[in-house]
């Protein structure tokens, strides 16, 4: 029996480096052929042997060189960065004219954002990339996604999420009513083994939505787990207000994005659609997240 051939593009980057492991795993377990896109320049390291390694520097790539790079391919899974300039769009573009590509799992491992939350232009991050998922599966492209809850380092970032683990601070949208909220959050392997794990299913396929949850809590849950490390000190809760929210947005992309996630939160957005659990990986908790972000072990 054939097996699925997948190449991986953004393989030494921040989440790219936790599916190459996942996945050269699985190849390794002869559950799926790896194939490795890099740049001419770079060369990814600590590749098993029997991975191949392909040439496709997606900047300044002509089709024929995606023909070449994409030639036998199953599923391209992307963990790149944003392209520069106009790159983004051509790299869309050439991928619908690659008509034996049957899966295209793009960069796009984020919430189930509401429409109204990927349209509005003011989350300037999201939108962006929203708004190339969306061009990616209008151009054809069997683009299929994997939502999840925010990665664990990014929850745990108080100028991000307006979380202190250190200080035993919560700043929610909606106060106390935000609180109420269920949320979640995911470690990097946790996100990287059910990726590896769930594109060798039968039911895996073109035009998909899929949802990976490793932890699912509600605010009060954090408040009950900071308390725990600190010893019962009561956490201070305070209210991101709309003014604050218009605040982060001006500031910069990236505390625009932290203000989306916060409100995403605190409205009570959070959503799972298909959802996805992987098997035989230890689940990060909830208290264990809290602990190492605040130093006491």
């Amino acid at each position: 029996m054939r097996l699925t051939t997948v190449a991986l593009i953004g393989a030494s980057g921040y989440l790219g480096s936790h599916l190459l492991t996942a996945l050269m795993r699985a190849h390794g377990d002869d559950k799926l052929r790896l194939i490795v896109l890099q740049r001419a320049s770079s060369k990814v390291q600590g590749l098993l042997p029997s991975v191949e390694t392909r040439i496709l520097d997606a900047d300044t790539a002509t089709l024929l060189d995606y023909q070449n790079a994409l030639n036998g391919v199953d599923i391209l899974i992307s963990a790149a960065a944003k392209l520069s300039g106009d790159a983004s769009l051509r790299f869309v573009e050439n991928l619908a004219q690659i008509d034996t590509l049957k899966v295209y799992v793009p960069s796009y491992f984020t919430a189930n954002w509401t429409k109204e939350e990927q349209t509005n232009q003011d989350n300037v991050y999201l939108f962006g990339k929203a708004s190339l998922k969306d061009k990616t599966i209008e151009l054809g492209v069997p683009t299929t996604t994997i939502r999840c809850g925010l990665f664990e380092s990014a929850f745990l970032l108080p100028a991000f999420f307006g979380i202190d683990a250190l200080n035993n601070t919560v700043e929610v949208y909606q106060g106390e009513k935000g609180l109420d909220q269920k949320f979640s959050f995911l470690s990097l392997p946790f996100l990287a083994e059910a990726v590896a794990q769930l594109i060798v299913k039968p039911e895996f396929g073109p035009n998909q939505r899929w949802t990976v949850v490793e932890q699912e809590f509600t605010g009060r849950d954090i408040v009950a787990a900071f308390e725990s490390v600190h010893n019962g000190e009561k956490t201070k809760v305070t209210e991101l207000t709309d003014a604050t929210v218009q605040q982060l947005r001006a500031k910069d992309a990236g505390a625009g994005l932290g203000a989306a996630w916060r409100m995403h939160w605190g409205a009570g957005r959070w959503n799972v659609v298909n959802r996805f659990d992987p098997v035989g990986v230890e689940r990060r908790t909830l208290l264990q997240a809290v602990k190492d972000a605040a130093n006491k072990k």
